[in-house]
Protein backbone atom coordinates (compact mmCIF):
# COMPACT_ATOMS: atom_id res chain seq x y z
CA UNK A 1 0.00 0.00 0.00
CA UNK A 2 1.56 3.31 -1.00
CA UNK A 3 1.61 6.13 1.51
CA UNK A 4 1.24 8.92 -1.02
CA UNK A 5 0.15 11.77 1.25
CA UNK A 6 2.38 10.75 4.15
CA UNK A 7 5.23 10.43 1.65
CA UNK A 8 4.78 14.03 0.55
CA UNK A 9 5.00 15.30 4.12
CA UNK A 10 7.87 12.95 4.95
CA UNK A 11 9.76 14.42 1.99
CA UNK A 12 9.06 18.00 3.06
CA UNK A 13 10.05 17.23 6.64
CA UNK A 14 13.23 15.56 5.35
CA UNK A 15 14.17 18.89 3.75
CA UNK A 16 13.75 20.60 7.13
CA UNK A 17 15.84 17.89 8.80
CA UNK A 18 18.57 18.20 6.17
CA UNK A 19 18.71 21.96 6.82
CA UNK A 20 18.91 21.49 10.60
CA UNK A 21 21.57 18.77 10.47
CA UNK A 22 23.61 20.64 7.86
CA UNK A 23 23.61 23.73 10.05
CA UNK A 24 24.98 21.66 12.96
CA UNK A 25 27.66 20.15 10.71
CA UNK A 26 28.71 23.56 9.40
CA UNK A 27 28.99 24.95 12.92
CA UNK A 28 31.00 21.91 14.03
CA UNK A 29 33.41 22.50 11.15
CA UNK A 30 33.67 26.23 11.88
CA UNK A 31 34.27 25.73 15.60
CA UNK A 32 36.30 22.51 15.38
CA UNK A 33 34.02 20.91 17.99
CA UNK A 34 33.49 17.27 16.95
CA UNK A 35 31.37 16.14 19.93
CA UNK A 36 28.80 17.72 22.19
CA UNK A 37 28.82 21.54 22.04
CA UNK A 38 32.05 22.55 23.76
CA UNK A 39 30.27 25.33 25.69
CA UNK A 40 29.48 27.03 22.35
CA UNK A 41 25.97 28.42 22.86
CA UNK A 42 25.20 28.79 19.17
CA UNK A 43 26.17 25.17 18.50
CA UNK A 44 24.17 24.01 21.52
CA UNK A 45 21.09 25.83 20.19
CA UNK A 46 21.38 24.23 16.75
CA UNK A 47 21.99 20.78 18.26
CA UNK A 48 18.83 21.23 20.34
CA UNK A 49 16.83 22.42 17.32
CA UNK A 50 17.89 19.33 15.38
CA UNK A 51 17.37 17.08 18.39
CA UNK A 52 13.86 18.29 19.05
CA UNK A 53 13.00 17.77 15.40
CA UNK A 54 14.28 14.20 15.45
CA UNK A 55 12.42 13.52 18.69
CA UNK A 56 9.04 14.58 17.30
CA UNK A 57 8.80 14.37 13.51
CA UNK A 58 9.19 10.57 13.23
CA UNK A 59 6.32 9.81 15.61
CA UNK A 60 4.12 12.32 13.80
CA UNK A 61 4.85 10.60 10.49
CA UNK A 62 4.34 7.12 11.92
CA UNK A 63 0.94 8.11 13.29
CA UNK A 64 0.05 9.81 10.01
CA UNK A 65 0.97 6.67 8.06
CA UNK A 66 -1.29 4.58 10.30
CA UNK A 67 -4.13 7.05 9.71
CA UNK A 68 -3.51 6.92 5.95
CA UNK A 69 -3.43 3.11 5.99
CA UNK A 70 -6.75 3.18 7.86
CA UNK A 71 -8.38 4.95 4.92
CA UNK A 72 -8.57 8.55 6.14
CA UNK A 73 -9.63 11.23 3.69
CA UNK A 74 -7.11 13.24 1.72
CA UNK A 75 -8.40 16.37 3.47
CA UNK A 76 -7.77 14.94 6.94
CA UNK A 77 -4.32 13.71 5.93
CA UNK A 78 -3.41 17.16 4.59
CA UNK A 79 -4.65 18.81 7.77
CA UNK A 80 -2.49 16.43 9.83
CA UNK A 81 0.53 16.76 7.56
CA UNK A 82 0.26 20.51 7.17
CA UNK A 83 -0.12 21.01 10.90
CA UNK A 84 2.89 18.81 11.61
CA UNK A 85 4.98 20.54 8.94
CA UNK A 86 4.17 24.07 10.11
CA UNK A 87 4.80 23.04 13.72
CA UNK A 88 8.17 21.51 12.92
CA UNK A 89 9.19 24.57 10.89
CA UNK A 90 8.08 27.07 13.56
CA UNK A 91 9.56 25.33 16.58
CA UNK A 92 13.30 25.79 15.83
CA UNK A 93 12.80 29.55 15.56
CA UNK A 94 11.82 29.56 19.22
CA UNK A 95 14.87 27.77 20.59
CA UNK A 96 17.51 30.22 21.77
CA UNK A 97 19.52 30.66 24.94
CA UNK A 98 18.88 34.42 24.85
CA UNK A 99 15.89 36.21 23.39
CA UNK A 100 13.87 33.03 23.10
CA UNK A 101 10.86 33.39 20.79
CA UNK A 102 8.25 31.81 23.03
CA UNK A 103 5.50 32.28 20.45
CA UNK A 104 7.35 30.30 17.77
CA UNK A 105 8.41 27.60 20.22
CA UNK A 106 4.97 27.32 21.77
CA UNK A 107 3.17 27.36 18.43
CA UNK A 108 5.54 24.74 17.06
CA UNK A 109 5.05 22.48 20.05
CA UNK A 110 1.27 23.00 20.05
CA UNK A 111 0.88 22.32 16.31
CA UNK A 112 3.08 19.21 16.53
CA UNK A 113 1.11 17.86 19.48
CA UNK A 114 -2.21 18.71 17.79
CA UNK A 115 -1.26 16.80 14.64
CA UNK A 116 -0.35 13.76 16.73
CA UNK A 117 -3.47 14.03 18.86
CA UNK A 118 -5.69 14.14 15.75
CA UNK A 119 -4.02 10.91 14.63
CA UNK A 120 -4.39 9.27 18.02
CA UNK A 121 -8.10 10.09 18.21
CA UNK A 122 -8.67 8.86 14.64
CA UNK A 123 -6.79 5.60 15.31
CA UNK A 124 -8.54 4.90 18.60
CA UNK A 125 -12.01 5.73 17.27
CA UNK A 126 -11.49 3.48 14.27
CA UNK A 127 -10.08 0.66 16.40
CA UNK A 128 -13.39 0.28 18.22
Amino acid sequence: MPFEITGIYASLLAIVMIFLSTRVSILRAQTDIPMLHGENVQLAEWIRRHGNFTENAPMGLILMAIVEASGASVLLLNVIGGTLLVGRIAHPFGIAAKDENKVARGAGALLTAASMLICVVFILVNAV
